[in-house]
């Protein structure tokens, strides 16, 4: 399913009042590719989004939060601006990682220490090329 079709279905449903969620997921999501980011909030109990806010900032978090007191826990990407938002907003809420994200670093990660030693993996991967004395050696009687 494509983010526009994503974003079209939650603008669909009805924003009924629901009560604030015990564990909130909050991400970003482009309006506008590279150039318009919004704050997307999910209850992750239900799966299902609460909010979607047009702006993305620590303050536009802190905000919200304060208007939903209650959250316990807030799953967020690496962002500062989060961080800041959920601080701010809800200071007793435990604050982790998602899973895209943890797994996002660790890709990362890995991508550069491969890098770093690209010459030594290539090395132990090539076959070294037989030797000329090697080449023309006798067989061993015992091999004949």
């Amino acid at each position: 399913m494509s983010a526009d079709t994503l974003l079209c279905l939650a603008r669909q449903n009805p924003a009924g009042e629901s009560a604030t969620p015990r564990c909130l997921g909050i991400d970003d999501f482009a309006l506008r590719k590279g150039q318009v980011y919004g704050t997307i909030f999910v209850d992750l109990e239900t799966h299902q989004p609460i909010d979607l806010v047009p702006e993305r900032s620590a303050e536009v978090v802190a905000q919200w939060l304060a208007a939903h007191p209650g959250v316990e826990v807030i799953t967020r990407d690496r962002s500062g601006e989060y961080a800041d938002g959920a601080s701010r907003g809800a200071p007793d809420a435990i604050q982790v990682a998602n899973r895209f994200h943890l797994l996002q670093n660790v890709r990362e990660m890995l991508q550069r220490l491969l890098e770093r030693h690209q010459d030594a993996l290539q090395a132990a991967t090539t076959k070294p090329s037989p030797s000329p004395e090697t080449v023309d050696a006798p067989l061993p009687d015992t091999a004949r």
